[in-house]
């Protein structure tokens, strides 16, 4: 037999969920999976990972947690991992929270 949201629970999956001091729109979560999508190696997020992300959010998801991000460039799982290990890389990556916030 197959499962199927039962008419009760779906209306608390869309209420708002509390988050300590903020609070997701609904209780979908875009759970963290690599991509694998920096082109250069140097662990700066493209626009792929801005709309990736981005359209995720808009898409419904109350929050959305991003991919692995090392902090340290020998602690990435490959070279096309995202990486926040220099202050050059916080505008790309503010770009991404801009467009998943905009969501």
């Amino acid at each position: 037999r197959s499962r199927s949201v039962n008419a009760m629970s779906a209306p608390l999956l869309l209420t708002p969920l509390p988050l300590r001091h903020r609070q997701a729109r609904n209780r979908l979560v875009l759970p963290p999976m690599c991509m694998y999508c920096v082109d250069s190696g140097d662990g700066v997020p493209t626009d792929f990972h801005v709309l990736h992300y981005g359209t995720r959010a808009a898409g419904g998801f109350g929050a959305v947690i991003v991919e692995a991000t090392a902090v340290a460039a020998n602690g990435r799982l490959s070279p096309a991992d995202l990486g926040l290990w220099e202050d050059s890389q916080v505008p790309a990556h503010r770009r991404v929270v801009d467009a998943i916030h905009a969501g």
